[in-house]
């Protein structure tokens, strides 16, 4: 339990006065309910021997009074607990994904990110749960176990001794079971990630499963996982089923021998029968305050298996990222580059060289690394390959790799990404109310998209679609190009700009490349003959390929 607190520290504390506050208002409102009892009790006991009506309207209205109290309290608790979850949650989660976001690509091609997507926000929020209704149930408790031995030594030790022994049959209860619960939860939450993961590529992939009519076939890709996690949680179930029912055996017994000890009392005249009430009542919260801490060493357990999963995604070693902010690159140079992917070497020994002022073509048959070269370039595998890439005259080991990137390079993926936001925000990618419109509009018209801009219902401000569906495959090309030029930096990297472009954008952008690239290096990947006619230098790398 300590080291999912380790985790959540930080997040407690910087919550601190709702956290104290929360725990407060618990307290109180426990208070409250623990008078509730011992009024049923002397109730009883009046009733027995009253002679009028009237003293009941007061115990009437004492019900209701704490009835009302607890209500308002119960309000306040439960607004202070969502504001508290919720942003406690937020933030752990948006601290994992900012650490995913730094780990290496290599790694992350490698990961199935819905599945990652479901472990990250299921167990980010399941270990900040935890801890807000750890701090609520100790607290809560722990009073009521004191309120509780309180009141029963007042009318009985030898039930108090009973209490005891039920606390020590509690205890070796947990050290026998504590491990297997842990494997097994921890083997189901894996097996719960692979499903919904399955469950996630069926609806992802359901156009390529109708263009292929592959329904059944595609379906029993599900099917072999329902079967593992359906074996799981019988297996599960029936390890937590024998935890429960030692659980319920205990309490059974409790409850036997409180019949037969307090009955004798009552028997004997020594309890009357409203104070048997008020201890059976006390016993029973006794109890139930026992029994939390019981199943807390099953909370613990459970909450371990997201506890471990989270620590070893923040295990994971991020990119080495230190050294010199870049705001511009009039030279980048590889120098005996060797680079393998998965046991396969796509480089040896290649020195390249991109200078400022120039249009540079990577050229070359599909597979051969014209992408993994761009990769390369923009600090993608940094310390994973041989030999040295410079920016100007520092390495990069030498540079803050992330704010140079994000400063130096304008970068048009070979399938254009375009996120479900406005067109502006898609271009600036940034704060919308510093975007340079002149400038916007003035490369758009030079990238023959500004009729395109001006026909949209909206014009900047229409909202783009779920996966683009508004859009066609040229008008999200053309709004990537123009968001990597619109950015204005010193490095250009263009991959495929033209495979969905007309012949007449294809023309625009050739003569817009040629006019700007006095101040820029700009390097583009292609397949088309007539687009990189405009290079000043081809890097052909299947004759690269063939030096080797």
């Amino acid at each position: 339990m300590a080291s999912i607190f380790k985790m959540c520290g930080k997040y407690l504390i910087k919550n601190k006065y709702r956290v104290i506050c929360y725990g407060v208002l618990c307290l109180t409102s426990s208070m409250f309910s623990m008078i509730s009892p011992y009024i049923s009790g002397n109730f009883i006991d009046y009733l027995i021997v009253a002679d009028n009506i009237s003293k009941i309207y007061r115990y009437c209205f004492a019900f209701f009074g704490l009835f009302v109290i607890n209500q308002l309290i119960g309000y306040i608790v439960n607004r202070v607990y969502i504001k508290m979850q919720t942003q406690m949650g937020y933030d752990l989660n948006s601290d994992v994904i900012r650490h995913i976001q730094h780990l290496p690509v290599s790694f992350l091609k490698k990961q199935n990110m819905a599945y990652l997507n479901q472990r990250v926000n299921n167990d980010s929020n399941q270990v900040i749960t935890f801890c807000i209704n750890i701090v609520q149930g100790i607290l809560i408790n722990s009073l009521k176990l004191l309120l509780s031995i309180f009141v029963l030594v007042q009318f009985s030790c030898n039930i108090t001794l009973l209490f005891i022994a039920i606390i020590c049959a509690y205890a070796l209860s947990y050290k026998i079971l504590k491990k297997i619960l842990f494997k097994a939860q921890f083997i189901l939450t894996e097996a719960q990630a692979n499903y919904f993961s399955k469950l996630f590529e069926q609806f992802d992939n359901i156009f390529f499963v109708k263009m292929q009519a592959i329904y059944e076939a595609f379906l029993s890709r599900l099917k072999k996982e329902f079967q593992n996690i359906l074996k799981v949680s019988l297996q599960y179930q029936k390890i937590s089923y024998l935890f429960s029912s030692l659980d319920s055996l205990i309490m059974s017994l409790a409850q036997i021998g409180i019949f037969i000890m307090g009955g004798a009392l009552v028997i004997r005249g020594k309890l009357s029968v409203g104070q048997l009430t008020i201890m059976l009542s006390y016993f029973g919260i006794m109890m139930e305050a026992s029994r939390y801490f019981f199943s807390l060493t099953k909370t613990i357990q459970d909450n371990k298996v997201a506890y471990t999963r989270l620590k070893q995604i923040l295990d994971l070693e991020s990119d080495e990222n230190a050294g010199v902010e870049l705001k511009d690159i009039s030279q980048i140079r590889l120098k005996n580059i060797m680079f393998c992917y998965d046991k396969k070497c796509i480089f040896r020994d290649i020195s390249l060289e991109f200078k400022k002022g120039k249009i540079y073509s990577i050229i070359g048959k599909n597979g051969i690394g014209k992408s993994t070269l761009v990769d390369l370039i923009i600090g993608f595998y940094n310390r994973e390959y041989a030999g040295e890439i410079c920016y100007d005259a520092l390495s990069l080991d030498q540079i803050d790799i992330y704010k140079t990137r994000k400063m130096c390079f304008g970068i048009c993926e070979q399938e254009p990404v375009l996120l479900a936001d406005t067109v502006r925000y898609n271009v600036s990618m940034d704060s919308e109310d510093s975007i340079d419109l002149k400038r916007l509009f003035y490369i758009a018209k030079k990238i023959n998209l500004y009729s395109f801009i001006e026909s949209l219902p909206k014009k900047l401000e229409t909202i783009i679609g779920e996966k683009n569906s508004n859009l066609s495959g040229g008008e999200k090309q053309k709004l990537s190009i123009l968001r990597a030029l619109y950015k204005n930096p010193p490095v250009i990297i263009l991959d495929e700009p033209t495979s969905a472009l007309d012949e007449e954008s294809i023309r625009c952008l050739q003569v817009y490349l040629n006019q700007i690239k006095r101040d820029k290096i700009i390097i583009l990947i292609s397949h088309n003959s007539d687009f990189i006619s405009i290079s000043d230098e081809i890097v052909d790398l299947d004759k690269l390929d063939m030096d080797v």
